[in-house]
């Protein structure tokens, strides 16, 4: 019977320590998705704001402010791609070039190593967790109100409240904002 349990205890804790390292990568996935997002959203921004060479660069500096475990994630300048996104489909196309008149969707690929704790005792080491995200300029087309899906806050801002301050700051949208928003021409 001793020996008998010995060999179980053997197999239970190793498969509660591997259980745990599963565990762990899962929940390292959820803050290297928000790192992603956060990029493409940065990306995005600047295509929309019509400097679209900025978007790598822009994107990368949002990837430390999202650590995963303390760390930041690994995205390169080559993981984050111009493209186009087809919104009937929902598939991203990527392009060769940020210049290219068609890019209006920023795809960022973050990558994080987590190392294993308990499966350590089994050779394993570690696993690459990897998050994807897409960034895409979208518009409403039959709507009575104005739901932007990516417009920048600060461009909002600036038309609502011009620089000279001939408005008075106030958070709450009136009838005559969202008319002014809705007549906005957007790329």
């Amino acid at each position: 019977t001793l020996v008998l349990v010995a060999i179980l205890m053997t197999v239970l804790i190793g498969f509660s320590g591997i259980a745990i390292d599963a565990s762990r990568l899962y929940v390292m996935r959820a803050p290297l998705q928000t790192t992603a997002d956060a990029a493409a959203i940065a990306g995005i921004v600047e295509v929309n704001n019509k400097r679209p060479t900025n978007a790598t660069t822009i994107a990368l500096q949002y990837v430390p402010k999202n650590l995963v475990e303390q760390t930041a994630a690994t995205v390169n300048a080559a993981d984050v791609e111009p493209g186009s996104w087809n919104f009937a489909t929902n598939v991203f196309t990527p392009l060769a070039s940020w210049t290219d008149p068609a890019v209006g969707a920023v795809r960022v690929t973050a990558r994080y190593s987590g190392a294993y704790t308990f499966a350590r005792v089994f050779g394993a080491t570690g696993q690459t967790v990897t998050a994807r995200a897409v960034g895409a300029i979208g518009y409403v087309s039959s709507s009575d109100c104005l739901r932007p899906w990516a417009v920048s806050y600060q461009t909002m801002l600036d038309v609502l409240y011009p620089p000279a301050g001939t408005k008075s700051p106030s958070y709450d949208l009136t009838p005559q904002d969202i008319q002014t928003l809705a007549a906005m021409s957007y790329p």
